[in-house]
């Protein structure tokens, strides 16, 4: 399964709509949460950033969202229950962009990126000219070959 096929899919779904009497309040399922998190990894992927583990909820009864630091990457972890889908979604996005240590308008760009590609939207491609995390440009093109490669084998 390559890139074009996590982009499609989350082209195909909007994980933050769930059906319910109230939409604004309408909380997150937990295939809504995996869709997110898969739509998150692909678009974050894209976008040559480090794509951290979601899981829900947090360890920490009293909060929304944690970030836990491993050697091995970062996992981000959300409440879901009892909240918008909207506002775990955006906790999601907010997850990457801390895992990335990402500030200002590389920030803002990664945010917009993401967003656009959970809420089904055809996300714009980053700029290879305007990098997007804390100075660094984004991969290659030859990179992204073969880290397809990669992944098909």
């Amino acid at each position: 399964m390559g890139e074009a096929d996590d982009t499609a899919r989350c082209a195909a779904s909007d994980p933050a709509s769930a059906p319910a009497s109230d939409p604004a309040r309408a909380e997150l399922g937990v295939e809504g949460f995996a869709a997110a998190a898969r739509c998150l990894a692909a678009a974050t992927r894209a976008a040559g950033l480090v794509v951290p583990a979601f899981r829900s909820p947090p360890r920490t009864p009293e909060v929304a969202r944690s970030l836990r630091r491993f050697p091995g990457g970062v996992v981000v972890s959300v409440r879901r229950r009892g909240r918008p889908a909207e506002v775990v979604v955006a906790d999601m996005v907010e997850g990457v962009v801390a895992a990335n240590r990402l500030e200002g308008d590389a920030a803002l760009r990664a945010r917009t990126h993401l967003a656009a590609a959970v809420a089904g939207a055809a996300a714009p491609t980053p700029d290879p000219a305007r990098p997007v995390a804390g100075g660094d440009a984004l991969a290659s093109e030859r990179a992204r070959v073969v880290e397809r490669k990669t992944r098909a084998a």
